[in-house]
């Protein structure tokens, strides 16, 4: 006897919620802690309508993005060189200076 595929029971429509919610940024609708009987997806997507949310149209960039960090500081470990103060950074990410100060290295 097979079991019929309900929102509740469904893997799928969880994890398309789920992902939804990461990918939009809107992960504050995901929840710890389930209190009643509903499925994941269904309290997600009750959130969802009931905050009428859209997704935020926020384009990772050099500025925002930790990758983008990380990999320059990688570099900069692997190559001896120093990090600049943290505090330095101000408007542009600590990314972005480590790319810049590289680059000004390489041109002289």
């Amino acid at each position: 006897m097979s079991k019929k595929i309900t929102k509740k029971n469904s893997i799928l429509f969880n994890q398309l919620w789920i992902n939804k919610a990461i990918e939009d940024g809107n992960s504050f609708v995901l929840i710890s802690k389930k209190e009643d009987d509903r499925s994941i997806g269904e309290i997600i997507e009750e959130r969802y309508l009931e905050e009428d949310l859209e997704p935020k149209s926020r384009k990772v960039t050099e500025h925002d993005s930790l990758l983008y960090q990380r990999e320059w500081l990688k570099k900069y470990r692997e190559e001896g060189l120093p990090i600049p103060n943290r505090k330095v950074a101000g408007k542009y990410s600590l990314g972005q200076i480590l790319a810049l100060k590289h680059f000004e290295l390489e041109m002289f």
